[in-house]
């Protein structure tokens, strides 16, 4: 496991100040958020992790672990 993301202050439209960027073996803690590329489109996407987990190729995000937060 690389490194721990645990919940920053956040903005006032709900998004922490900073956000990482997905990626394997990273554990993340419940609240944290992640922002992904969304080629679909054309926009970063945030999303606010469900539960504390690592990352991994079966649990990318997606709605068991993940809600859409913003697209900037």
């Amino acid at each position: 496991m690389s490194k721990v993301i645990s919940p920053g202050p956040r903005q006032a439209n709900g998004v922490e100040k900073l956000t990482t960027i997905w990626a394997e073996n990273h554990r993340w803690m419940k609240n944290s958020t992640c922002s992904v590329w969304s080629e679909t489109h054309k926009k970063v996407a945030v999303y606010e992790c469900l539960i504390d987990h690592v990352s991994n190729s079966t649990n990318e995000v997606g709605p068991s672990y993940h809600v859409l937060i913003e697209r900037a």
